[in-house]
């Protein structure tokens, strides 16, 4: 967690850099004539750019589906279809009864969405093939395992988090670091933040995040406040080493 002038600082830098291509046109002229002059082109590469929305749409589907299974994909995608019904009825200036049928396809969909929220979790059953086999992470387990001296992987991730997905397919859900985590009795704890839990964000702020990827190794005997901390992009090699090498001392948060 950031102090607020580093923060302010951060957020003028995000906003300073998605801003800086319209000050280049703006201010220099060269620039401004390099673009191409209106035309066609552009009604052609408004409907292109829609294809970036269904994928992301589509990509949100995933994610609903690794939560409430096929069935809370199918709600949503029935819900995403009555709100293009209702959008399309009201573009058409929807008078008469179809103004009533707009609205109920309207509240239609908002049931159907609040059904997908409060549809339980199936995340355990769908990552039932993991190779790198997990338990759920609590702070008490955790305690308990480093009461044990036992050396201990912790990491944290999120449905929604790219790089947490393409870290566990590239890194963590591999053959070779399986073996050497059951080669070297490490346990791994899963820490599943996609829908914001309490107690893995406090965990979070420990250890100076406010987001994940976050990944913690605790060597046999180390202390529960100074893991070694891995890198936000991780590798095989990164992972066995991690465990085959010997102890040398804990990094403290960074």
């Amino acid at each position: 967690m950031l102090p607020p002038a580093e923060g302010l600082l951060l957020f003028l830098g995000v906003g300073f850099g998605m801003a800086l291509p319209y000050l280049l046109i703006a201010f220099v002229p060269a620039l401004r004539r390099m673009l191409p002059r209106p035309g066609a082109w552009m009604e052609s590469f408004r409907r292109f750019m829609a294809f970036p929305m269904f994928a992301t749409a589509v990509w949100l589907s995933w994610v609903v589906g690794r939560q409430a299974g096929i069935d809370g994909m199918a709600l949503v995608l029935v819900a995403a279809l009555l709100v293009s019904l209702a959008l399309w009825l009201y573009g058409r200036g929807a008078r008469g009864v179809l103004r009533p049928v707009a609205a109920v396809v309207s509240v239609a969909a908002a049931v159907l969405a609040v059904a997908v929220l409060n549809a339980p979790d199936v995340q355990a059953e769908a990552d039932g093939d993991a190779k790198l086999a997990a338990q759920a992470f609590t702070d008490a387990r955790l305690s308990q395992l480093l009461g044990e001296g036992k050396p201990t992987f912790v990491y944290f991730t999120a449905d929604w988090c790219v790089t947490c997905k393409v870290n566990e397919k590239l890194a963590l859900n591999t053959a070779e670091v399986a073996n050497a985590f059951a080669q070297a009795h490490v346990t791994v704890l899963e820490g599943d933040w996609t829908r914001q839990n309490p107690e893995i964000a406090k965990v979070l702020a420990r250890y100076g995040r406010n987001g994940v990827p976050l990944y913690l190794y605790f060597p046999p005997g180390s202390d529960i406040a100074r893991p070694q901390i891995l890198p936000q992009v991780l590798t095989p090699q990164i992972l066995t080493e991690l465990v085959t090498a010997p102890v040398d001392g804990t990094a403290g948060p960074a």
